[in-house]
């Protein structure tokens, strides 16, 4: 997903700017398809500037390789190459060659020097680029040498940037000639145009040729940086009048007092009396006094600090994975598709190599990703970028793009439903704002075809939505019924006038949906199904009741199971659906559960409902085998949530019996409760690794009707049956609605009800004994 969706981009391994001009492309939709050396180090889950694209490794010394390469270039639009003029025509890969196989192809070079003049041939790095073009000179205090601004001109903002912009433009030129052209997109050249504003106020004599004397290099008092009482130190830019009476009406001074500060025979003395102001109070207090004016003023931060700062926060500028803080993709845009995919990209990509239409090319060397972060997958690879951890230790069922996604998942949780659980609890539903701020976010239907309106993505991405409502204990949301039991019911089996109808307001949480097979008195037994569903003309004609309705008071759209030939039992069962507000169709009260008291559990009443035949899903009674084809995935949202949740409360039980003290000693000291919750600890571990097993199964495609049984029957069971003794470990306090076990507690005795109950799951294994 992003506004370069379609874009491929094939990328020569390299260092510094090449692969940041890549991670660009990537963040913004490209495929980038990297081509590492067969021999080359491995990659490390730190390689930020490595995400988003999947890597080829080859021998490019043999001719099977070259022209591999060759045939890939055949399919990319643009090519990325960071090597020394003359090595890629040496290589038989030069632009002539591969714009010969391609000729929209825009083939992009990345060179510090540039591909023609003196230095061409020379090594260099981004402090010796800069240093030709005035940038580091005008860089220093007086009298002082001149100071690296870290790599960050050169290298990223005069290098990959640069190559991002040439390449781009190239390539909107190319699809209106339908020719592409070679960048050369060199450091130097890029340093040298970052300071073309410099050259300009030079140019109108507002810029001496010395350091430490100019308005933007440090030395105006205006445009500084000032130390504080404790050390740390602030940014100071009220350049403009306007913003400097702001920053002196916080200081207590008074601005008419500095009406020569443009001048800099005035400088000295006002950065003194600047300087000993600073120092009365700590850098954080100065920030306080100065957020949200117009002073011009910010806290300098360090590379700890900058991800916490609130405004980082909001806006996501970093996202933290598995511990592992880096800088989120860049810029934001609120054009199409607003709907952010649920990580830089889709997880779910083709076979390498991807880009040829004819004949494949010659069999090259693939190399796992793992470590190589940001790896594209396919559904078939569980390797590691940025692993997620447990009890059990790393998980390998994740991909780095998972953890992305997870980051993105628990901030909108944290920010968006957790302060307000409690009392959406009180009232026993959700807003449906939520949906719509879900929709918005991301986190309805990630499975679902890009062209309805979803990301296109694995089970893996649902998965971490149904963990992270299990971390945070916030059951309210229907979001995994919604996701990943009713849509996959529709995309799979209804029309395509109806999927386009209903599937993009269903991802954008503008139709909830539900499904409605429970009967009064029926239980498990669909056999015993008395809703019928009788063909008149081009309708169906719906009678009957429905109880224990997930999602019920909210739904726009439920699937109904009604008998379409009461005679044949299971087979006479079809799923049709029923949008509300059709006449006839009504709902009823909002049961009122021991547990799960924010989600909406409903009665459904249907007299004389007349629907549409273009609303049957599939073929007409067909609907018991669709219920149980789809059955296994139902039943592995509950284990992976029943996992999830017994990590978290044994982790709050742990905690609490620390801090808790009965007779003179934390409860953990007691040899009864130690040895409850390590086998507590030794059971949940053991069903993580279970749990990931069936879900690494079920991405592949293999997870079977009996593992699905076992892993619900398995993870209600156990997680009921130590969420009790954690209640038990907290004694009274337990029982109070205020402590999370108790209502955690609650929520879980339904996990061995719905879903197929676990007698139900025992038959179902029981049958392949």
């Amino acid at each position: 997903m992003g506004p370069l969706k379609g874009l491929r981009i094939l990328e020569f391994a390299g260092i510094g700017p090449g692969p940041f001009c890549g991670m660009i492309l990537a963040d913004l939709g490209a495929e980038v398809i990297r081509l590492d050396r067969k021999d080359g180090p491995p990659g490390d889950r730190a390689d930020f500037t490595g995400r988003g694209r999947r890597s080829v490794a080859l021998d490019l010394k043999s001719p099977a390789a070259v022209e591999a390469v060759l045939r890939l270039a055949e399919g990319a639009d643009a090519l990325i190459e960071g090597f020394r003029p003359g090595v890629m025509e040496r290589l038989g890969l030069g632009p002539e060659v591969c714009r010969a196989r391609n000729p929209r192809l825009v083939y992009g070079r990345m060179t510090g020097w540039g591909q023609e003049g003196p230095l061409a041939q020379s090594a260099g790095h981004d402090m010796n680029y800069i240093a030709l073009t005035g940038a580091l000179w005008a860089i220093g205090r007086p009298e002082e040498r001149p100071v690296p601004p870290l790599n960050l001109v050169g290298d990223y903002g005069g290098g990959g940037m640069l190559l991002a912009m040439g390449l781009l433009a190239a390539l909107l030129e190319a699809k209106g000639s339908g020719q592409g052209q070679v960048v050369d997109a060199a450091m130097v050249d890029g340093a040298a145009l970052l300071m073309a504003p410099i050259y300009a106020m030079k140019a109108r004599g507002r810029w001496r040729n010395e350091r430490g004397v100019n308005m933007l290099d440090g030395t105006a008092p205006w445009y500084d940086t000032y130390a504080c009482s404790d050390g740390r130190w602030l940014s100071v830019g009220p350049i403009e009048p306007q913003f400097f009476a702001v920053m002196c009406d916080k200081l207590g001074l008074d601005a008419q007092r500095f009406p020569d500060r443009m001048s800099p025979a005035a400088w000295p003395a006002l950065k003194a009396e600047l300087t000993a102001i600073f120092l009365t109070r700590t850098r954080d207090d100065w920030a306080a006094l100065f957020a949200g004016t117009d002073a011009c003023i910010a806290p300098i931060l360090d590379m700890e600090e900058a991800p916490a700062h609130p405004h980082m926060e909001a806006r996501g500028t970093f996202l933290n994975q598995g511990g592992v803080v880096q800088p989120a993709p860049a810029p934001a845009s609120a054009a199409p598709p607003a709907r952010p995919a649920p990580a830089c990209r889709s997880a779910a990509r083709i076979p390498m190599p991807c880009w040829r239409s004819a004949a494949s090319p010659p069999p090259i060397s693939t190399r796992s990703a793992a470590p190589r972060p940001y790896k594209e997958t396919t559904a078939m690879d569980t390797n590691p970028g940025l692993p997620s951890r447990s009890l059990s230790g790393p998980r390998s069922v994740y991909t780095s793009d998972h953890e992305m996604f997870r980051d993105q998942v628990a901030r909108f949780f944290d920010r968006h439903i957790v302060p307000f659980h409690r009392q959406w609890e009180r009232d026993g539903i959700v807003p449906r704002s939520l949906w719509l701020e879900a929709g918005a976010a991301g986190l309805l239907c990630p499975m679902l075809a890009e062209e309805y309106g979803g990301a296109g993505a694995d089970f893996g991405y649902s998965a971490i939505i149904i963990e992270e409502i299990a971390r945070t204990n916030c059951t309210g949301p229907g979001f995994p019924l919604h996701s990943d039991i009713v849509v996959p019911y529709i995309a799979d089996l209804a029309t395509e006038a109806r999927k386009r109808e209903w599937l993009p307001q269903m991802a954008r949480g503008e139709i909830i949906g539900a499904i409605a097979m429970t009967e009064p008195g029926m239980g498990s037994d669909l056999k015993a199904m008395r809703t019928t569903a009788k063909r008149d003309g081009d309708h169906y004609v719906i009678n009957g009741s429905k109880t224990f309705i997930s999602n019920g008071q909210l739904a726009d759209l439920v699937i109904v199971c009604a008998k379409t030939d009461p005679a044949a039992g299971r087979k006479g069962i079809s799923l049709i659906c029923v949008p509300a507000g059709t006449p006839g169709f009504t709902k009823g009260r909002n049961l009122e559960k021991i547990g799960l008291h924010a989600q909406d559990t409903s009665e459904l009443f249907f007299e004389d409902v007349r629907v549409p035949v273009e609303n049957l899903l599939g073929e007409e009674n067909k609907g018991f085998s669709y219920l149980i084809r789809n059955l296994p995935q139902e039943r592995l949202v509950i284990a992976v949530r029943a996992a999830m949740g017994m990590e978290v409360m044994l982790q709050k039980t742990v905690d609490y019996a620390k801090e808790r003290q009965a007779f003179g000693q934390p409860v953990i000291d007691f040899q009864h409760n130690r040895f409850k919750l390590a086998d507590a600890k030794a059971q949940a571990t053991m069903f993580r690794v279970f749990a990931d097993h069936c879900l690494a199964l079920h991405l592949r495609g293999e997870l079977t009707v009996e593992l699905a049984a076992t892993a619900k029957l398995l993870g209600a069971e156990l997680q009921n049956r130590l969420f009790d003794d954690f209640l038990q470990i907290h004694g009274g306090y337990g029982y109070m609605a205020e402590y999370e076990i108790g209502r955690a507690w609650a929520d879980a005795r339904v996990g061995r009800i719905y879903g197929g109950s676990s007698e139900i799951m025992r038959e179902i294994i029981g049958r392949t004994l």
